[in-house]
């Protein structure tokens, strides 16, 4: 009887069962007739719409067909859209490749590129290569030659971050980004310069990793996790740090702890052979009052550097460099730099010999110096009252001629103060333009060099 009972208990379960999951697949066979019933709806209104559109146009007496013209025009669109998608498969390269052509130096090939930042040989002779090249911050220069020279042994705690975190604060002008651009050429490593500026927006930050599936850019990557994968040794300026958008902290952060950035795709990039250097203009309006020590200064500027920047990252910097403003006499020395350039793409472009006097040197030191603009002011002075009337000359027909007699130029300043020529080419005597309005012009405030 018992058994009996049991059998009678589990057919009516397996009853149960069975007819809940009949009345399930009707549920849902009812709603996919229903769905089937919305499309078909959906189909019919479309198609009579249809209908009465091509019966309108033969009432119109006009062609249903597409134009010829249009035709071609389609088929040219997608064969680019098929070319387009073709080139998407592998864009990471040819973003990385002409990143670093703007920015990397040196050139190098891919075989060519370094599998190491910092070693022995490399340290030697550093420390007079940047003093060669960036003047007026030998401080500077020996406190990062130190640091390097420990990161060069692999002597630190946190083994996984990049080979180095620092930040350049000190007024424009003054050597911070050249401070970097040598550093990488010395070391032999490529350099990817990113303007902070250009990121101060939150939807601008994300093109540094890159953007999120569906927004237009995706398949391309970021512009600074393409340049490490394709350049894990290397060296990242962030210039200006200041001026991103708070939202880049994160990438910051995680750049400079753990020494990795995830990209859009999910590729952890590893930032263990790279050098990461900010700069900051933060304080920079110190320089404009006179008569304080340089220690006052950067007291000063690293005041408004903990108001400009969060703490928690000023507190992943390995150190903090205060650069200082350039004196007359080292603003002197930048002239004459950019006048070794000026003579050395003479030579090369157009075999002509520069040469200048004392005087010329001394006028356009007076005539364009301001502590607070560093040394960028001598290059924009020299182009507009050098460089671009001298382009004027070489312009003219008899110049090539008079060169090929005499292929040197002497420039001077005559005695009603205007820069001019010297030199026995009396074909190519003149002033080179009216100097001494211009000056008379940046005196009176008619007229400015400085850049906002």
């Amino acid at each position: 009887m018992t058994d009996k009972k049991t059998k009678e208990k589990d057919f009516l379960f397996t009853f149960s069962s069975l007819k809940q999951k009949i009345v399930e697949k009707a549920e849902e066979n009812r709603k996919k007739e229903a769905e089937n019933s919305k499309l078909s709806t959906i189909q019919n209104i479309v198609e009579q719409n249809i209908a009465y559109m091509d019966d309108q146009i033969k009432k119109a007496g006009i062609s249903n067909e597409t134009p010829p013209f249009m035709q071609n025009l389609i088929n040219e669109q997608s064969e680019k859209e098929i070319k387009a998608d073709k080139k998407i498969d592998h864009p990471t390269k040819n973003t990385v490749k002409t990143e670093a052509e703007k920015t990397s130096s040196p050139k190098q090939d891919v075989a060519q590129k370094p599998t190491k930042l910092l070693d022995k040989k490399k340290i030697r002779g550093l420390k007079e290569q940047l003093l060669n090249r960036v003047y007026g911050q030998d401080a500077v220069i020996e406190e990062v030659v130190d640091i390097l020279k420990i990161a060069a042994l692999n002597i630190k705690i946190n083994k996984e971050k990049p080979a180095g975190n620092y930040l350049f604060a000190g007024p424009s002008g003054v050597g911070k980004t050249e401070l970097a651009q040598g550093l990488a050429d010395a070391l032999g490593v490529p350099i990817l310069v990113i303007n902070m500026g250009e990121y101060g927006l939150e939807q601008d930050v994300t093109k540094l990793i890159g953007t999120s599936p569906g927004y237009v850019g995706y398949q391309e990557g970021g512009i600074l996790t393409n340049f490490v994968m394709e350049n894990p040794v290397s060296i990242v300026l962030f210039d200006e740090i200041e001026k991103a958008h708070p939202s880049s902290d994160k990438i910051l952060l995680s750049i400079m702890d753990k020494g990795i950035a995830t990209d859009n795709k999910g590729n952890k990039v590893i930032f263990k052979e790279t050098i990461i250097i900010s700069t900051s203009n933060l304080g920079a309006d110190i320089e404009y009052i006179q008569g304080l020590e340089q220690s006052e200064k950067n007291k000063y500027r690293m005041e408004a550097i903990k108001e400009g920047l969060r703490p928690e990252i000023i507190n992943r910097y390995d150190s903090v460099f205060h650069f200082n403003s350039l004196s007359k006499e080292i603003y002197q020395k930048v002239a004459v730099k950019f006048f070794t350039h000026l003579h050395k793409s003479l030579q090369e472009e157009h075999k002509i010999t520069l040469k200048y006097t004392d005087k010329l040197m001394n006028f356009v030191v007076e005539a364009s110096f301001d502590p607070a603009m560093g040394g960028r002011p001598a290059r924009r002075f020299i182009e507009k009252v050098v460089i671009k009337p001298l382009a004027d000359y070489m312009l003219e027909e008899d110049f090539e001629k008079a060169v090929a007699e005499h292929p040197k130029i002497a420039l001077d300043i005559n005695k009603d103060g205007n820069v001019c020529f010297k030199g026995k080419n009396k074909k190519i005597l003149g002033i080179l333009n009216n100097t001494k309005e211009l000056v008379e012009r940046i005196e009176e405030g008619k007229f400015t060099d400085k850049k906002q």
